[in-house]
C-alpha cells in the first residue's frame, strides 16, 4: 500500500500494528514519524465496507427478522 499511495499515512497502519505486536518501540516510533510525514491519512472506505457486507451477509440468518427495515425507517 505504501507504494500504491505513497502520501497517506494510514498505508502505514499495518506495518504499524506488527511493531507493537512484536513489542518494539524504537520501530513504533519510526513508523509514527514516517506517518506523520504523510500528506493526507485516508482509509480507504470501500474495501471496508465490503468487509462490513461480507461479515452481515454471514450472520444474516442470526439478526432479528425485519431488522434493516427498521433501521432504514429511522433514517
Amino acid at each position: 500500500m505504501r507504494w500504491v499511495d505513497a502520501d497517506n499515512g494510514a498505508a502505514w497502519l499495518q506495518t504499524l500494528a506488527a511493531a507493537q505486536k512484536d513489542r518494539e518501540p524504537t520501530e513504533v516510533d519510526r513508523i509514527l514519524a514516517d506517518m506523520a510525514h504523510g500528506a493526507h491519512f485516508d482509509f480507504y472506505w470501500n474495501r471496508i465496507v465490503v468487509l462490513m457486507v461480507d461479515a452481515l451477509y454471514a450472520v444474516r440468518n442470526e439478526l432479528p427478522s425485519g431488522f434493516s427495515r427498521r433501521r432504514t425507517r429511522r433514517g
